[in-house]
């Protein structure tokens, strides 16, 4: 049973943060692109803009997940996120039964199961292999590392521009002794709605597809109504459906405690 309910677990955490990639705007009824002239210091302003404007959301979702060699498994949850480092995903079974609650907070994860009593914890740097231990191969935080454009890490780190006819590229890039290796590449319409987010490997190599499909306004932001999630590397997809959702929503503090049942005990991950 416990193997069984980390391996949507491993998968959902992908798509956690991926939640944090969808840049937030006004509603628009129609695309509106931006004036031919613009300059990119500006489009890369209205960017960030857009992107800080999102700072927690609160939702409910369809979370389903395909191995390339196994059948569509999919879970209801609850999902919770507040920039810049807290997710929390609440699974859950007939009739709201939760079934697994995983959290991210600061440098720590939380992980309690009912089925099986006990409560594990670690340092964040831990949780990927501690999932590797229950047969996991994808990183769940793959997405979360890179929310939005990530704050470069260093001098070497560099974002580049460019316009196209079907709206703009951002690419983030490191500088490896003169050469520029890819690190994450943001593709956005005419609007500047994010249409793909891609991830690269150390060899330069793109291995993960991010894309959302649907958006739908509230509040004066915008989110998806779905997100797709390709690893190609690991062989897998992930769809999470928006089915309700609250952005910036008063009172989130209590949101990121794990309320569980009787907790026989606490393990922690080395």
């Amino acid at each position: 049973m416990y193997n069984a309910l980390m391996s949507p677990v491993k998968y959902a955490l992908v798509l956690i943060a991926a939640l944090l990639t969808i840049p937030a705007c006004a509603p628009r009824a129609l695309l509106k692109p931006l004036p031919a002239d613009t300059p990119p210091d500006k489009v890369f302003e209205m960017v960030r803009a857009q992107e800080e404007g999102i700072k927690e959301i609160r939702a409910s979702v369809n979370v389903s997940f395909k191995l390339d060699t196994g059948p569509v498994q999919d879970f209801d949850a609850v999902l919770y996120v507040a920039k810049p480092d807290k997710v929390r995903l609440t699974g859950l079974a007939v009739m709201g039964v939760t079934i697994f609650d995983v959290l991210l907070n600061g440098d720590k994860f939380y992980f309690y199961q009912p089925s099986d009593g006990y409560l594990y914890t670690g340092k964040r740097a831990a949780l990927r292999g501690f999932l590797e231990g229950m047969g996991v191969k994808a990183d769940p935080e793959v997405l979360y590392r890179c929310l939005f454009f990530e704050n470069p890490s260093g001098p070497l780190d560099r974002y580049f521009y460019e316009k196209t006819d079907a709206g703009y590229v951002f690419y983030q890039v490191l500088d490896q002794g003169g050469v520029l290796v890819p690190r994450v590449k943001n593709e956005y319409d005419l609007g500047l709605d994010l249409k793909r987010k891609v991830f690269y490997d150390e060899h330069a190599s793109p291995y993960l597809y991010v894309e959302p499909e649907g958006f739908t306004g509230q509040d004066g932001h915008r989110l998806p109504s779905w997100l797709i999630a390709r690893d190609i590397t690991n062989g897998y997809s992930i769809t999470v459906t928006f089915e309700k959702y609250l952005i910036n929503p008063e009172g989130m503090e209590g949101d990121f405690t794990i309320q569980g049942g009787e907790i026989k005990g606490i393990k922690e991950v080395e």
